[in-house]
């Protein structure tokens, strides 16, 4: 009866007959290659024939392309969430597949409180923010404390509710910080890189016909890290065909002697009323006139 690893050699060469140079790895097949290159290693070590090679032989990382289990073994081996972000068919299952993914709840320095989109778009309206507060990770829901009710009375200004429009956040995890109490660090470029791939998706499911991006670091995630602060504020721009409008972050607005940024807010949430063809009243017009 073949071994194991006999098992794997025939299945990544019938997979190097048909072309494919490279596939992804998990923890346990990562394991198992690992033994079988000190295995390997060993052999050549003892052997008074062992060919000398200057290259460089590493074990992948868990995600990285390199030589995978044949069938036998990655039935028993869970495959990775991040290999096929596309095959979740609708939130609820994208969601569990970001909770699954270790690979993404170990990038960076993040809380382990995972908090979800909430509301709906029947709007037409994604609000997208950093990640979650100290309010929103204590009550599991995005906007719960102080930004929120800023948040849910702009959006009552325009007509509507916090249950109208689908909130939720890049980084779906409050990025830790030594020292930390209810205070939260902006995510770093890594761990706005290694979600920005599911937000992606939570888009394509939710189907907006316009975001708001609270904070220029969402927007740029979005639109692209390169665009400066001058040609996002003001205008929409589009990120996976939806047009984007960045705007202040709520928590921003409940500052003191920023009048001039609510001013620019509420001129945001004008031109979006403008999109989405909402009835604008002379009143809510006037607002800050």
């Amino acid at each position: 009866m073949p071994t194991t690893k006999a098992m794997l050699t025939e299945y990544l060469e019938l997979l190097q007959r048909r072309g494919q140079e490279a596939v992804w790895v998990d923890d346990s097949a990562k394991k198992l290659l690992r033994k079988f290159y000190l295995e390997a290693h060993q052999k050549e070590a003892v052997s008074p024939h062992a060919k000398s090679s200057n290259r460089a032989t590493e074990t992948p990382r868990q995600g990285q392309v390199a030589s995978a289990a044949p069938p036998s073994v990655a039935a028993e081996v869970p495959v990775s969430p991040a290999m096929d972000i596309s095959a979740a068919g609708s939130l609820e299952q994208l969601f569990t597949q970001m909770q699954n993914d270790t690979e993404l709840s170990n990038v960076g320095a993040l809380k382990t409180k995972f908090v979800a989109a909430n509301g709906s778009a029947r709007s037409g309206i994604m609000l997208v923010s950093e990640s979650p507060s100290y309010h929103d990770e204590q009550a599991g829901l995005p906007f719960s404390g102080p930004a929120g009710k800023k948040m849910a009375a702009i959006l009552k200004a325009m007509g509507l509710q916090l249950d109208d429009v689908h909130s939720t956040y890049l980084v779906k995890y409050r990025p830790n910080a030594v020292g930390q109490t209810i205070n939260t660090r902006k995510p770093s470029r890594e761990e706005v890189d290694a979600f920005l791939p599911y937000l992606k998706r939570e888009i394509e499911l939710v189907q907006p016909k316009v975001i708001i991006a609270l904070g220029s670091s969402v927007a740029k995630a979005l639109v692209g890290h390169e665009v400066s602060a001058k040609q996002l504020l003001g205008r929409f721009n589009d990120a996976f065909e939806v047009p984007v409008r960045s705007t202040y972050h709520p928590s921003y607005l409940l500052q003191e002697g920023i009048t001039p940024e609510k001013k620019w807010v509420w001129k945001d949430m004008l031109a979006i009323m403008e999109l989405l063809e909402m009835p604008i009243s002379e009143k809510q017009r006037s607002y800050f006139s």
